[in-house]
């Protein structure tokens, strides 16, 4: 199901369904006859191994919180709750997996993964902010995230690639940086 998001003047946020139900080879020659400027199969830059733990490990901040009062007010079922870490640690792993970026010409595309696969393709002149951002634990790791916002009419899109190694991330900053220093 391919859903695109459409802003009404009312700034409420609409969604429109193109293709409901769609194989992904017909789906690709639908968007391409749709949008001809985007290139939509590109090879995919993804975040370097040591980067998989990242994809799971903040949500042990909330999870062992929850872990802990089940176990402690529900002794013996509480102790269920454990499991739960299973789910969390395969949801960052297919996050870990899903996560990416290309860049070929004018076009950026990052995918990236909540519980649904977002693909975000967006040209350089549509582009109003890149952002590199990096935790002190991402820093002792050599990695970062770039955040990529984009303007439409009132609405804007955003679009996260987490856990990049820095030098990939410097490239796509250094992509965006030497358009706007041409353009000027």
């Amino acid at each position: 199901m391919v859903v695109v998001k459409a802003v009404a003047v009312s700034d409420k946020e609409k969604k429109i369904i193109l293709f409901p139900l769609i194989k992904k080879k017909q789906l690709l020659g639908m968007l391409n006859n749709l949008f001809p400027q985007f290139d939509l199969e590109l090879e995919v830059i993804r975040p370097p191994l040591k980067a998989k733990t990242f994809f799971y490990r903040s949500d042990f901040i909330w999870l062992i919180p929850v872990i802990g009062l089940c176990s402690y007010f529900y002794y013996s079922l509480g102790l269920l709750s454990l499991l739960l870490i299973i789910p969390v640690v395969l949801l960052g792993i297919w996050q870990f997996k899903t996560t990416g970026y290309a860049i070929k010409g004018n076009q950026l595309t990052i995918i990236y993964r909540i519980f649904s696969r977002v693909t975000f393709l967006v040209e350089k002149k549509r582009i109003q902010v890149i952002e590199r951002k990096q935790s002190v634990f991402q820093k002792r790791r050599k990695l970062a995230t770039i955040q990529a916002t984009a303007m439409s009419g009132l609405a804007s899109a955003t679009a996260k690639a987490s856990d990049l190694s820095e030098e990939h991330a410097n490239t796509v900053l250094n992509w965006f940086e030497n358009e706007k220093k041409g353009a000027s």
